[in-house]
């Protein structure tokens, strides 16, 4: 069975429906806990010593030019005693700043050892910020979504009026 020309676009609509409201609340899920950790990070933060591990670079797309990406391991010790083994992707500047056995200076949340960062890869409002920009845009291109589908529907009801 084949769609009509308004069948179709009423199926562009409502998948460009769908994909502006995953867009509109992962944007809001990912500003909240950027939001969260940066709260946190200062209401329950901590620095430790940690050492770094391992440095490597993965290639992500070799056969379309190369997408490097730059990887730092590490471990620290919690306040409480617990040693944490972290692994974070970082720009390519924090990267060459390291050595494997170097210390690193790691900020954690006391109550949350898994959120951590190193110098120069904290997160910011910036960072909140473009998140809450992706779900600006999935609302407006919901609120364009439903627009067009109302428009449709109008039209589709005059005309057969």
């Amino acid at each position: 069975m084949q769609l009509s020309a308004t069948g179709n676009i009423a199926l562009a609509l409502c998948v460009a429906l769908i994909f502006s409201l995953v867009f509109a609340l992962v944007g809001r899920l990912a500003s909240g806990q950027e939001n969260g950790k940066i709260a946190a990070f200062v209401s329950d933060g901590a620095v430790a010593t940690g050492t770094i591990t391992k440095k490597y670079i993965d290639d992500v797309r070799p056969t379309a030019g190369g997408v490097w990406v730059y990887w730092l391991d590490f471990t620290f010790k919690s306040a409480d005693g617990a040693l944490h083994t972290a692994s974070e992707n970082v720009a390519n500047t924090i990267w060459a700043r390291y050595a494997v056995r170097d210390p690193v200076a790691v900020t954690y949340v006391r109550s949350k050892p898994e959120w951590y960062y190193i110098p120069g890869d904290a997160p910011t409002a910036e960072s909140a910020g473009r998140s809450d920009g992706t779900s600006t845009i999935g609302i407006y291109g919901a609120a364009l979504s439903l627009f067009g589908l109302f428009a449709l529907f109008f039209l589709k009801h005059t005309a057969n009026a």
